[in-house]
Parts: C-alpha cells; structure tokens; sequence
C-alpha cells in the first residue's frame, strides 16, 4: 500500500544560475522538463539530469508568467489579466500571441484533458476556453449555471473536470470529451473556498483553505460527508492551497495568509485585507517550506518539509505529480539579517521525488576551466541579501553594524558540486590527469612544472566564495585558496608516482616535490609553471627561506584582482577575508617570519583619464598609492606606442601620482602602465610590483570625439 513521501524520499536541487521570486504554475513536458517562470521569462530544469536554463521570449516582455503547459511539443503561457496567450515552439523557436475570446478575461489556471488545453476564464461571462491545438484559435464554452468566477479545476479519475467557484459555496462538473458543463454542486456551508482538491477511490477532498478542514464528496453517491480537521491551522499555516495526488496520497501546499484568496474579476487583482495582520505568524504572508500529505486510506495528515538551509528560508509552491513521481517548486527567500527573510529574489528549487542522474566528474575531461568567465560570474554576485563582510570567528569577528548573514559558499552550488561528486570515481578520475600531464614533460622536473601550470591555470584565488570538499571537488568547482590547490597538486603527483609532501608557513601552505636527488617548491596557486630557481634549479623551501627575498622577484599575480572582482552588487567594496587591490597582502617573504614582521607593498595606482596641459603634452594621472607601513612611494611608469606594450617610447619614475608627457605623435594611440614601488627594492632590487594600464590619444581640441584626454 502506497505512503506518504517524506523529506527522505526526495531529493532537493537548487539552482543559483536562477534568481527569482515565487515563481507560478508549471508542467513537465514528455522528455521530463519542467517549465516554469516569472515576469517575462520562463525557467526550465530537466528532471532527470538537474540541468537548468532560461528561455527568455520578446512576446513575453514583462508579463506575468501565471501558467505555463507544454502542449503537444509547444509551450502555452497564460498572463493573468491579459487578455493573450503567448504559444512557443521549441522546435523552430518561433513564438505567437494569441488574443483570448471574451471582453476582458482573466486566465490564471488550466487542464490538459481529453487532448485538449482548457482554460478557465475567471472574468465576468468567462467560462471555459478551450484550445484542441497550438495553431487553433481558442473557442469558449459558456456556462450555463451563472455568472461565476471559475478559479481554477482538475482532472478525476473518470476524466471528468472539476471546476471550482471561487465566489460561490459550488463546484462544477465538466465534460472535456463533448465540451459542456454538465452539474452543478452546492455545498451545505455557508461560508467556503474551496482550493486543493483531489480524489481517491470515489472521493473528492478538498481543502476549504482557511477553515483548516478537508470538505469530503462521495461522487458515486453524490452526497458530502464528515469534513477532516486538519492538524495545526493558524498555529504553523494559515491558508491550504492547490494540491496534487500521487499514488492516493493528496499533498497541499500552506502559506501562512490567513484570509480567503478573493480576486476583483474588475482589475483581475488579488484582493487583500486592509491594513490587518494577514500572516498567522506574525511575519510578511508567504507561502511555507512544507506541504501537507493526506492519507485517504488511514485519514492521517503529516508534514513533507524541505530540510533547513543556511543562506534563507525556503518557500515552497506549485507542483507537478504524474507516472514519474512528485516534483515542487519553489525559490529560497534569503535572509536580510540573520535568520531573518527579506524580499529579495533567491536560488530557484525543485524538490523531487525521483533523483536526477547526475551527470559524475568525467575522467577523459577532468577539466575545462574558463578563467575569465569564472571570474565573470563571481564578480558583482554579492547582493544586498549577503553582508559585505565575511566573518570569520575568532580572528575575523563581524563589525558590530553587519547587516545581512555572512558566507563563505554559495550553498546552492555545493549541493549540486557535492552531488556530482557522489557519483564520481575518484582513483579514475586522478589517474587519468596524471597521464595526461605525465606526458607533459620527458622527465619528473618538466612534470611537476606542467602539474604547477595546470593547477594554476584551472583554479581561481576567490576572495569571497570557497567550496568546501575533497581536491577533485576543488578543482571542479575552479575555487580555492592555497590549502585547496596544495591537494590538488599533490593528489596529481601521487596518480603520476612523484613523491611530494605539504609543508606549512606562517599563513600559507606549499607543496614539495622530490625530483632529481631533492626536494624542491611547488607553490602552484602563486607561482604556476614558473618555480623561484637559481641556475636553473628550483629552490626547495628550506634553500627559499635562506634568502627568504629572493622569491619577491616573482610575480604573484593570482592576487592581483580587478577592481569589479571585490565589488558588491551595487558598487561597494567587500571586505573581511578578501586582498583587496594589492597591498593587504605581504611580500612573498613574509610567509618566512612571524606574522608581525610582515612588510606590505604600496596598494594599486588606479589610473585615471589624462589631462590635457597644451597640444602637445598629456598630464598620465592615477590614484595616489599607500603603504600599510607608510614610507616613500615612487611610481614607475612606461609608455609604448603599440597595445602589445613591446615598443618603449617613454620611461620614468614619478614622485607624485601623476607624470607629464611630451607626446611624439598627434593622433596616435599610447599605452602605459604604472606601478607603485618603494624602499622594499633595497632588500631584492628586481621585486615586484604589480600594475595598472590605460590607454590615451591626444588630438586637436577642434576634432569631434573623446580620447581619453580631458
């Protein structure tokens, strides 16, 4: 005998390439994609493999996207109180809008049944629409009983449809097979609105949405029977809406609206209560993160709720049950201070019975990783929803104004990292990049330089965002810090037989590979391919910290970060455990002492447009640099004359920030870069610095346009 599903038996896929707010009504088309959507776009998730996308239409523009049903391979949009209907067909991409029959209708819900798409029309002489296929024009059935708003209906067991009045204490049969409305059904209440409903071995339940009670209807005897209390009401929800059945079982979603849902069929908008508490927590009205199953067999309730997540609170709505299992929709609402729900738009969810076959971490392509569209994608991606400050306790406290939860990960990309990992065979998978890189170099120096090239040419340094998991999950997830890239390099290492160890610094961690008699540096994150040598022979760490400067030569430019990387949403910087722009981070040489020896570099001159001074000279400007430590700063500046920065045509140091150049050429395009730099070249005069490039053309005051000179 079926049971009700419990959180055990499904299994959650959250999709944070997706932010939305409550999405609306969805289906799932015959190859098991779920379509779903929002203002002027429509979601899609595969339900059998959690991959996601977007379908953006121009025929949807900003309308709403109340109802969406995939329609003998089209997908039919529904718009509220607009009067069309948008038919999409993914096969050719072409999309039409068709005008709906009546004076204004208002089309929220529908049923496929009989072959056919129904629409139910809830404006004033609405009735049902009917569609027998993409290219028809839809055509209404009248009904025959009244002057009804017909919110919404569903298919029984005998193929009947079910059609309910909001407005009234009635429910209507219709025929889908000869398209006319056939009964009409009073309930003995005096006040009802009826909203989930399902039916079960000659039974109809529905839920009457804010009595807390399930009304019960023998259809073959056409009587009603006892009502079902229902556990909870007005302690946990308020208000018990749509429904689905899946093998008997009834699943109701809950908000916590405590009114009835009444619709003014004047504007087609929900009507709200005025200025009264609407909520039956106390908190804004949404709708909740549990459904509520009903066992028609033991006449027993329970709950079906999604497990707890750390970034918000989840709020589950529509839903889709069928031969394939039970699926529901929903978005996670993040918090705004801790614990605490905002309004702000969240990662999309599907909850689903049936798991998804996640594609594992295949082994013959371990890794393609687009740096720059990674770094893309992380940049700007703090909103107003996280805290611009990553906490870290105890040595990295949240300042005492934070506003909004701190984190390190985005919960929604782990889960679905970590569900790929589950399925992904490990030893293969590493043994498979050691003989990729093994055959990289003709002998264990050249491999290991490969396996630092590798490393840091498919990772990321990420300020904000670190996943969390084993190397290969690491590596996948293109995050890390310098712990993580450690492992992956020695996880490559061990697959391709060289011996290797971890060694740790002040605040950092390296790697050691044993080739050619000794041990010698794999510090992949900073250094890639190129290790700090002498003679041609790469250092190990011990031979490093004996002339602990020399390595402050070497670039370290996986710190060095665009501006726009460590920026939030809407243009403030992100603070806590993040570099900055250059100069939070010590010298190369001070991962060889205690941490209150650290020497800091000026941070970066920020360039900024030039000034003209007279025809022929250009004042080169940028933001002034400091130094943690403070100390004389002098800027070294380099001008070419071609954009690949090989022919020099000017070079000088700079006391203030800001040098005068003599330009040689009118109507030709400059480019330089600027560093700042200071006393620390007395310690290794070939340390480096990192820069900032721009670009400039002087020209004739008189000439239309604007070169980068003011």
């Amino acid at each position: 005998m079926p049971t009700p599903l419990t959180a055990a038996d499904m299994h959650l896929y959250r999709h944070p390439e997706i932010q939305t707010s409550r999405p609306f009504a969805l289906d799932i088309d015959d190859q098991g994609v779920l379509w779903q959507g929002n203002s002027g776009e429509l979601f899609w998730h595969d339900t059998r493999t959690a991959r996601c996308g977007k379908l953006r239409l121009h025929a949807l523009a900003q309308m709403p996207v109340i109802s969406v049903f995939s329609f003998q391979k089209h997908l039919v949009v529904f718009h509220a109180n607009h009067p069309y209907i948008t038919i999409h067909n993914p096969a050719d991409e072409s999309t039409r809008v068709v005008r709906l029959p009546g004076e204004a209708p208002i089309v929220w819900y529908g049923v496929k049944a009989a072959g056919k798409l129904l629409l139910f029309d809830r404006a004033k002489g609405g009735g049902v629409l009917v569609l027998d296929s993409p290219d028809a024009t839809p055509r209404k059935c009248i009904n025959p009983f009244g002057d009804y708003e017909l919110a919404g209906g569903s298919v029984l067991e005998d193929g009947r449809v079910l059609i309910i009045k909001s407005d009234e204490m009635k429910f209507l049969f219709f025929d889908p097979v000869a398209e006319k409305f056939t009964r009409q059904v009073d309930t003995p209440y005096t006040e009802v609105g009826i909203s989930g409903r399902f039916d079960h071995a000659g039974v109809l339940y529905m839920s009457d949405s804010v009595a807390g009670r399930l009304l019960a209807y023998d259809l073959r005897a056409e009587k009603w029977l006892e009502p079902i209390p229902t556990p909870d009401h007005l302690k946990i929800y308020g208000f018990v809406g749509g429904s689905v059945a899946l093998d008997g079982i009834g699943y109701f979603c809950l908000s916590s609206y405590r009114f009835r849902s009444r619709l003014d069929r004047a504007t087609g908008q929900v009507i709200t209560p005025p200025n009264a508490d609407i909520g039956c927590d106390g908190k804004p009205h949404r709708f909740l993160g549990r459904y509520l199953s009903f066992d028609p067999s033991t006449r027993k309730f329970a709950y079906l709720e999604v497990p707890a997540q750390p970034d918000g609170e989840p709020l589950i709505c529509y839903a889709h049950a069928d031969a394939r299992g039970l699926v529901i929709s929903g978005y996670i609402i993040p918090y705004g201070k801790p614990g605490e729900a905002s309004k702000l738009p969240g990662d999309w969810l599907l909850w689903q019975s049936n798991p998804a076959k996640v594609e594992p971490f295949r082994a013959d392509a371990p890794v393609k990783f687009d740096k720059t569209a990674h770094v893309r994608d992380s940049a700007r991606r703090m909103g107003t929803e996280r805290s611009l400050y990553v906490a870290a306790e105890p040595h990295c406290p949240p300042p005492v104004n934070m506003e909004g939860p701190s984190f390190g990960g985005q919960p929604g990309r782990q889960q679905a990292l970590d569900r790929r990992m589950a399925v992904t065979d490990v030893k293969k998978y590493w043994e498979h990049l050691g003989q990729v890189l093994h055959l990289a170099g003709h002998d264990d120096a050249s491999r290991v330089a490969a396996v630092g090239a590798f490393v840091q040419r498919n990772t990321y340094y990420n300020p904000v965002h670190e996943p969390e998991g084993s190397p290969l999950l690491m590596l996948e997830s293109g995050d890390v810090r310098c712990g993580q890239s450690v492992a992956i390099a020695r996880a490559i290492l061990d697959a391709m037989g060289i011996r290797n160890r971890a060694r740790g610094l002040p605040n950092h961690v390296v790697a050691e590979a044993f080739y050619d008699n000794d041990w010698h540096l794999l510090d992949s994150l900073i250094f890639g391919e190129h290790q700090p040598a002498k003679d041609g022979k790469v250092l190990s760490l011990d031979e490093l910290a004996a002339d602990k400067y020399f390595a402050d030569a070497m670039p370290m430019r996986c710190f060095d970060y665009d501006p726009d990387e460590l920026r939030s949403r809407e243009g403030f910087y992100w603070l806590g455990y993040v570099f900055g722009e250059w100069g939070s981070l010590p010298f190369y040489s001070g991962y060889f002492g205690p941490m209150g020896e650290w020497e800091f570099p000026p941070t970066l001159p920020l360039t900024l447009p030039g000034q003209r001074l007279s025809d022929k000279v250009v004042r080169l400007r940028w933001a002034p640099s400091i130094r943690r430590a403070g100390g004389k700063i002098e800027y070294r500046v380099q001008v070419y004359s071609d954009r690949a920065m090989r022919t020099l045509v000017h070079e000088a140091m700079a006391p203030e920030a800001h040098l005068d150049f003599d330009v040689p050429q009118a109507n030709c395009m400059y480019h330089y870069r600027v560093s700042a730099v200071d006393d620390h070249r007395q310690k290794n005069p070939r340390t480096w610095y990192p820069s900032r490039v721009s670009n400039f053309m002087l020209v004739p005051t008189t000439q239309y346009g604007w070169y980068g000179t003011i």
